[in-house]
């Protein structure tokens, strides 16, 4: 049984992560127009943003997938336990 407040903290979760891979997305375009990609600093900020993103992505997918009872998506991520 969800309740209202887990379907709360998934919307938050989900937007969380469409906040975050557009930001990831925003920063790898104005990375390759700035043409910094030469230099060692920003491949730092890359690796560091490719790991948040990918960490809110392994953490919050389940938990969507079961509030909302996404059957593809549980069968791909799974159950979260």
């Amino acid at each position: 049984m969800t309740t209202r407040k887990d379907k709360m903290f998934s919307v938050f979760m989900s937007l969380l992560l469409l906040a975050l891979w557009t930001n990831f997305v925003a920063l790898v375009i104005f990375m390759i127009q700035a043409g910094w990609l030469s230099h060692f600093i920003p491949w730092i900020i890359l690796l560091v943003m490719t790991a948040l993103v990918w960490f809110v992505s392994v953490l919050s997918l389940p938990i969507i997938a079961n509030v909302w009872k996404i059957k593809w998506l549980i069968k791909l991520v799974g159950d979260g336990s």
